[in-house]
């Protein structure tokens, strides 16, 4: 940038035309903003980019219960602080971590790593709590019971196992197989009353009773990346190169949502239970990826945009529903103001 251009972007800083994207002390970026005096300009903009390193793939996102953190799992766990946009823990003792979820009071973080261990951590001091092992192959999927007894977690492993611990008591209660043909347990959902959990897999879904951990039923041809209960209604979804609505009680599918050009990676609820955001990519890891925004009541598409350089692997709303964060192979963490998402909808755009 010559010091002419550098003159020229200050002028335009002051004059309000020009905003400078700061996470930590360093410009990620800018854009202009010229707006007319009665009419502001929506945009898709993030509120934040953090990044872990170039190459360096995002597997999982999550926001604190309060909404005041995020935090980022791949090579290491990482966890940022939304108000300042800074970094305040690195968990490097964390491993490579494919999952991570929050209890649901917010005192601990839960991370699922490649060295086929569970680690919880105590958020006020982000100290080590304690390491459960007993997967045979790494862990690949998380979940927490809405009342934050039970943690489930996943392996990819040949027979896709399922292990139930007892938070309180670190110890396992449940350990559920699925059949040889099953490789990977992709994604894990509670119900809302905690009594039923979801299980995704590239083989079937399945659905499991808590307290027994006996297998309830099997949805047989259908595979999954990404499985998620609808909040305030008895339907769950699953997502591989569709996203597929269930009635929870009958097991019937109620609505198929349009396809990706490859296949969806994760899917999330907004807590009101209204729309269902999906993410993945297209044909190569490295095309720009996709999230799309859906109306859960009509199944139609209301938001489609191309948000990294990267397949988009993770996303995550708060309990607010007021924030969006994705996750790519691109090594970038992005926020977004769900508002703005929706206002801008660039369905059929680049």
């Amino acid at each position: 940038m010559t010091m002419l251009q550098v003159l020229w972007i200050r002028g335009l800083i002051l004059l309000g035309l020009v905003t400078v994207a700061l996470v930590g002390t360093g410009i990620v970026g800018w854009r202009m903003s010229i707006e007319k005096p009665t009419m502001k300009i929506p945009g898709p903009q993030e509120e934040f980019t953090f990044s872990m390193g170039k190459r360096r793939a995002i597997c999982a996102v999550a926001f604190s219960p309060d909404g005041k953190l995020l935090v980022g799992g791949g090579d290491s766990v990482r966890v940022w602080d939304l108000a300042t946009a800074t970094t305040i823990a690195d968990l490097n003792g964390g491993g490579q971590a494919h999952e991570i979820v929050f209890t649901p009071d917010g005192s601990t973080l839960i991370s699922g790593s490649f060295d086929r261990t569970i680690r919880l951590w105590d958020t006020r001091n982000w100290a080590l709590l304690d390491t459960l092992e007993g997967h045979k192959g790494c862990v690949s999927s998380l979940a927490i019971s809405p009342d934050g007894l039970t943690l489930a977690s996943g392996e990819v492993k040949s027979g896709a196992t399922i292990r139930l611990w007892d938070i309180a008591r670190r110890k396992q209660k449940h350990v559920m197989r699925g059949t040889d043909d099953d490789q990977t347990v992709t994604s894990l959902a509670f119900s809302a009353d905690g009594s039923m959990l979801l299980s995704g897999c590239y083989r079937a879904s399945k659905l499991w009773n808590v307290v027994t951990g006996q297998k309830v039923a099997t949805l047989d041809g259908e595979s999954a990346s990404g499985v998620g209960f609808c909040p305030g209604r008895s339907v769950f979804a699953t997502a591989y190169a569709d996203v597929t609505l269930w009635d929870a009680c009958s097991l019937q599918k109620l609505d198929v949502f349009g396809q990706y050009l490859n296949h969806v990676e994760a899917i999330c609820f907004s807590p009101n239970g209204q729309i269902l955001a999906s993410v993945g990519g297209g044909d190569r890891v490295h095309e720009p990826g996709e999230l799309k925004l859906w109306d859960v009541g009509t199944a139609k598409l209301i938001a489609s945009h191309r948000i990294h350089s990267g397949h988009v692997h993770c996303v995550a709303i708060s309990s607010d529903g007021e924030l969006l964060a994705t996750g790519s192979l691109d090594g970038a963490v992005k926020v977004w103001r769900l508002k703005s998402l929706l206002r801008n909808k660039g369905v059929g755009s680049h």
